[in-house]
């Protein structure tokens, strides 16, 4: 395939050298260069490369990169300005998260890379693992949530190993061959398993195996009771660990045999909870909250529950639940987080949402950054997605692409809808139409699909289309979240139906005299922005924040409220949120400037 395209291949690698240096060359400059518009560019990169165009330029500067690196007697500083990076800073993380690991360690004569995998564009650890999802043998479905929870937890542990890197499951779409699994994600062994549940008995196969050739590397059966699962996770990580030959320190072995003691009783009823939480409907996520109750009722210090009670309360807070107003669901899930990272500082997750909530529930964003980076050391899509929405809060949107590429990258088959998003602030439109054509067929059931994606064409006034996605979102939940009501009003007022959006406005107004959570009050001021109503826009705006509604962290970077930028009263709002000087004022797009 590469053959065949291989002139057209070298002719774009030819404009991007030509152009190493000149940090403003981007998809645009390329595809006049290369004689064709952005979306016919981004349609054949993407069919020969799987690449974005914008992926494509990135990654051959840092290929360019490594290479002066290992080559020359040269700075990580100086390389930066060589290839088209603004700043050093940025240039670092961009390096680490595409070579993993940072630019200082890239010197050949230290030994970190091997020369044989200097033109691959990524280094095959030899200690790199994948848990494949265990197949259920139960003769009915109800011990489910017994097989997700065994696969989390085998993930999770050894997660926390250094010198073992753990890739997740959910880049696979399919079933394919181990050997596949081995070359296209640098996995050189995987784990396979089946669990048979009989009464209160339990059958657990499970094998190590080699992906190079496919070889059993170690296997076990275990027939046990129900209620030893977790003693059967510590013998399945101990064993694991040994077969690869892999030294672990007393302090992670002492972390496993934490995570492995609970109350046996207890752990099957958050695995219950987990299993209810993850299905994201509001009756499944209630019940979720039953079992995490339960779990803690038996065992007090059993650090998941505590962790997913918490995360429960921000769900319901979020403008996709709308079910707990935020100062409500602060104090409760500040309360439980408090006591989960109390009793596990390793369990990274934690911090992610500590994070969280310094940033949308108490709008201390400086602090808030310190969180998220130290709950990304856990290596899951949440971590980055929750951490992607705080850069863009920032007005940090570079880096909000970068890591929505590494989503993307890593877990491809991700519903990493939040992605669009980054490429609206980016001015990447003709790329986040075609993500949203390709991807949407394939995530139809999936509320943040419609939610992004209508988001995506309200910004670049494709009204029609937002406002069928919206109403495709509202189909799908059968709920009238303030969210879609107000995007979806604005979408009537520039569109030019102005009684439309003066409906949706009434409707929100309704919400707001019954107290309904979810923001109405912020998305009445995107709707009155929208009609030009500008004093009322910045009245509900006042309003959101002395009610501290949860989305006023978005207060810079909503394009709906790009009109109002720097008016007087605008900026004392902003200065009342807290927001630094990096975030503010926001640099337009032109046709809004």
């Amino acid at each position: 395939m590469l053959t065949k395209h291989q002139n057209f291949l070298k002719k774009i690698e030819h404009h991007i050298d030509n152009n190493l240096k000149n940090e403003q060359f981007g998809v645009g400059q390329l595809s006049k260069l290369m004689g064709m518009s952005r979306s016919h560019l981004h349609r054949k990169l993407k069919k020969i490369h799987g690449k974005s165009v914008s992926q494509v330029i990135r990654e051959y500067r840092l290929e360019v990169a490594k290479k002066m690196l290992l080559k020359k007697e040269i700075t990580a500083s100086e390389v930066t300005y060589h290839v088209g990076f603004s700043s050093p800073s940025y240039f670092s993380k961009c390096f680490t998260k595409y070579f993993g690991y940072p630019p200082s360690k890239a010197k050949g004569k230290n030994g970190y890379v091997p020369q044989d995998s200097i033109e691959k564009g990524f280094i095959k650890l030899d200690k790199t693992i994948m848990v494949l999802p265990f197949k259920n043998l139960s003769p009915n479905e109800h011990n489910q949530y017994l097989v997700d929870g065994m696969v989390d937890a085998i993930d999770r542990h050894l997660s926390n190993i250094d010198g073992l890197k753990v890739v997740s499951s959910l880049v696979l779409s399919r079933l394919i061959p181990i050997k596949e699994i081995g070359e296209k994600y640098g996995v050189s062994s995987i784990v396979q398993g089946s669990i048979q549940q009989q009464a209160n008995t339990i059958r657990i196969e499970i094998k190590l195996l080699d992906t190079y050739d496919g070889k059993i590397i170690w296997a076990q059966n275990y027939d046990r009771n129900i209620f030893d699962v977790l003693e059967i996770q510590g013998e399945i990580f101990t064993s694991i660990v040994r077969a690869l030959k892999i030294n672990i320190s007393k302090e992670e072995y002492s972390l496993i045999t934490k995570r492995t003691s609970y109350d046996s009783v207890a752990y099957d009823n958050y695995l219950k909870g987990m299993y209810y939480m993850n299905q994201l409907g509001t009756k499944e996520v209630e019940k979720s909250l039953e079992y995490f109750k339960k779990a803690i009722k038996i065992e007090n210090s059993i650090t998941p529950a505590y962790s997913a009670i918490a995360n429960y309360y921000h769900m319901k807070a979020s403008t996709f639940a709308a079910g707990v107003h935020t100062k409500e669901a602060f104090r409760k899930a500040k309360q439980f987080l408090a006591i989960a990272i109390k009793l596990d500082k390793d369990w990274h997750f934690n911090f992610t949402m500590k994070g969280f909530q310094l940033a949308f529930f108490q709008w201390k964003f400086l602090q808030a950054n310190q969180y998220y980076q130290m709950g990304l050391k856990d290596n899951k899509p949440l971590n980055y997605i929750m951490y992607r929405d705080y850069l863009q809060i920032e007005n940090r949107h570079e880096e909000a692409l970068q890591v929505s590429l590494y989503l993307d990258k890593e877990m491809p088959f991700y519903p990493n809808f939040s992605i669009v998003m980054s490429f609206y602030y980016n001015s990447l439109y003709e790329e986040g139409e075609t993500y949203i054509e390709e991807r949407l067929p394939f995530f139809s059931a999936n509320y943040s699909a419609y939610d992004n994606s209508g988001f995506f064409y309200l910004n670049i006034g494709k009204y029609d289309q937002a406002i069928h996605l919206f109403q495709k979102a509202i189909q799908l939940v059968g709920k009238r979240f303030p969210r879609i009501l107000g995007w979806m009003g604005a979408a009537y007022a520039k569109k030019g139906e102005p009684e439309q959006a003066k409906a949706l406005l009434r409707e929100l107004q309704e919400m707001k005299v019954k107290n309904q959570p979810g923001s109405p009050a912020w998305f009445m001021a995107v709707i009155h922005t929208a009609l030009g109503e500008t004093v009322d826009a910045l009245r509900w705006i006042r309003t959101a924040i002395d009610e501290k509604e949860m989305e006023v962290p978005w207060l810079v970077s909503e394009p709906q409220f790009y009109p109002l930028h720097q008016l007087t009263e605008f900026d004392a709002l902003v200065k009342r949120v807290g927001f630094r000087e990096r975030s503010y004022p926001v640099k337009l797009p032109k046709a809004l400037s």
